[in-house]
């Protein structure tokens, strides 16, 4: 039977070289999960997504600046949050999960929409917009494509640049998801575990 003990101990800061650092004091610039620490009354710490990445020093700080940007972009702060919740269900990261289904509704979700994110697309009572928001994540995780009528639809509602991050949002959050499931990287000790919708009692 297939152990489920953490592959890549989060390393904490102190044993980070003086680079990481600094990009540790960009981490606790991070408003949006400040926004969730100070919720629960927490002081400003790094995730261990970023403590498992920092055994690798030189690609979290390539690394670091992409994540900053998706997470303050220019898509809205609910359709991104929706992306990731979706992304995360379609690849079974319960870290990813646990970790947003929190944002989200900092974001503007109900938690029956942050629910809902994890159900079939065509399900529930989700607008026209986050219907082709949810299609589009699962026509990207099966295909790596949109189909002309996604685009179309997305077109409507987005621009250039806006279309552009949406693509690197998925892509990205799906590489992420493939570290914390394969290095079985802890949930941080201070959020709550959430199961995925289809897990539910």
């Amino acid at each position: 039977m297939e152990t489920r003990e953490t592959r890549l101990v989060p390393l904490p800061p102190e044993q980070w070289d003086a680079a990481l650092r600094e990009h540790l004091e960009q981490a606790e610039r991070n408003t949006r999960l400040q926004e969730v620490q100070n919720a629960k009354h927490l002081p400003t710490v790094v995730i261990n997504l970023i403590r498992t990445l920092a055994h690798h020093p030189r690609l979290t700080e390539a690394l670091a600046p992409l994540l900053a940007l998706l997470n303050s972009g220019e898509l809205p702060y609910r359709d991104r949050e929706l992306v990731i919740l979706r992304t995360a269900v379609r690849n079974r990261s319960s870290y990813e999960w646990s970790h947003h289904y929190a944002l989200a509704q900092l974001a503007g979700l109900t938690e029956q929409e942050v629910l809902d994110a994890g159900r079939e697309t065509e399900a529930g009572e989700r607008s026209s917009e986050d219907k082709v928001l949810l299609r589009a994540v699962d026509e990207l995780h099966d295909r790596s494509v949109l189909t002309d009528s996604t685009w179309r639809e997305l077109e409507q509602r987005y621009d250039e640049r806006q279309l552009l991050e949406l693509l690197c949002l998925v892509g990205t959050y799906r590489m992420i998801a493939t570290v914390l499931n394969t290095c079985r990287v802890p949930l941080d000790e201070w959020q709550t575990e959430r199961p995925f919708p289809d897990e539910e009692a």
